[in-house]
């Protein structure tokens, strides 16, 4: 089957012209087969309707009916369209399930990321997904780790998410703490898995930022935690350290004294990365009493800054409101600017100065 087939479905997203185009290729392909084809043609149409439904069926089909020689791509080019169209009924996650026993990683993996998009709705699912976390495939145990959490309950998913939190694959760590954060509240009534903190100082740099994202979500801060993250603000990747800000911001505004993380992100204001800086200004403006640090520092990235510390500012002098009354010529250039996210944070923060 040539590439078209393939592209057909993994352009789908949005549905447009060019993705019609590419099912019209996929369709005149001489290697595209009469089964896929018609069923090509059935979940276009089904999309084209804004039925997503509509497409289930189609797709159910081709999972039982695709023909040995072709069996392993129609197949996944079957689940990857379930995940795209959105399409999910009792039959279509039957035979999602079912594909899970196959030896083929690349179609486990898009199984569990389509069950994954589906949530709570795949949640009868969860008791096929869970042996999916020790498959010999790290790309497997990945996208099983990352279908647990969306797919299952606190209750059930906490367990496996703190084992794979010591699975060998930096990917497999890393895929357990988002998907802790992804929990969120739903965890925070529960006892943390003991390994978030420690994978503050993971050999890996995604891990270590996945670590302080968790702890952001999770809102559990220890003086440990706190500890730990002080020094993941020195981290020598900046995506650590940006993540570090934003759970220290946290951490500060739900601590009663904020003192200690307030000067270390003061600090981190000079970074010389500027997600870091961004991650800091918008830290430090979440805390109280700290009006005379953020205002200088958000009126010096509106002159200079790069566009996403820009943004941070503007969200800054947002949450200051009448205090940052000053700002109030900046903000009405920009909110003429050429550019939209910055017009529109701009116009925000001028409505929070002057309501």
């Amino acid at each position: 089957m040539r590439l078209w087939a393939r592209q057909a479905i993994t352009r789908l997203e949005p549905m447009n012209a060019a993705s019609m185009r590419e099912i019209v290729r996929a369709l005149q392909d001489p290697d595209t087969t009469a089964l896929l084809r018609a069923r090509l043609t059935q979940i276009a149409a089904g999309w084209l309707r804004g039925d997503a439904e509509m497409a289930a069926e189609p797709l159910v089909e081709i999972l039982r009916e695709a023909s040995p020689e072709h069996e392993a791509e129609i197949r996944w080019l079957a689940v990857r369209a379930a995940r795209v169209a959105g399409a999910h009924d009792d039959a279509l996650m039957r035979e999602l399930v079912r594909a899970l026993i196959d030896d083929q990683g690349n179609l486990k993996r898009e199984v569990l990321d389509t069950l994954a998009v589906y949530g709570a709705k795949a949640r009868a699912a969860l008791p096929d997904v869970l042996p999916a976390l020790k498959d010999a495939d790290a790309t497997v145990r990945a996208a099983a780790a990352r279908a647990v959490t969306a797919i299952g309950d606190a209750k059930d998913t906490l367990p496996a998410s703190s084992k794979a939190l010591a699975d060998d694959a930096a990917a497999v760590r890393e895929a357990a703490l988002d998907g802790l954060a992804t929990l969120g509240a739903a965890a925070r009534a529960r006892p943390r898995p003991p390994k978030v903190r420690a994978a503050l100082t993971d050999a890996a740099g995604d891990v270590r930022a996945a670590a302080a994202r968790a702890l952001t979500a999770l809102e559990s801060f220890t003086e440990d935690d706190v500890t730990a993250l002080l020094k993941a603000l020195k981290d020598s990747e900046p995506q650590v350290r940006a993540a570090a800000a934003a759970a220290l911001g946290r951490a500060g505004a739900l601590l009663d004294d904020a003192a200690t993380l307030a000067d270390a992100l003061i600090t981190a204001l000079g970074d010389d990365a500027a997600e870091v800086r961004a991650a800091a200004l918008r830290a430090l403006a979440g805390l109280k009493g700290y009006a005379d640090q953020v205002l200088p520092a958000a009126m010096k990235a509106l002159a200079t800054g790069e566009d996403v510390v820009r943004e941070a500012a503007l969200e800054a002098v947002a949450l200051l409101g009448e205090q940052a009354r000053v700002a109030l010529p900046v903000l009405r250039r920009l909110a003429d600017s050429d550019n939209a996210t910055l017009a529109a944070l701009a116009n925000k923060a001028i409505a929070a100065i002057e309501r």
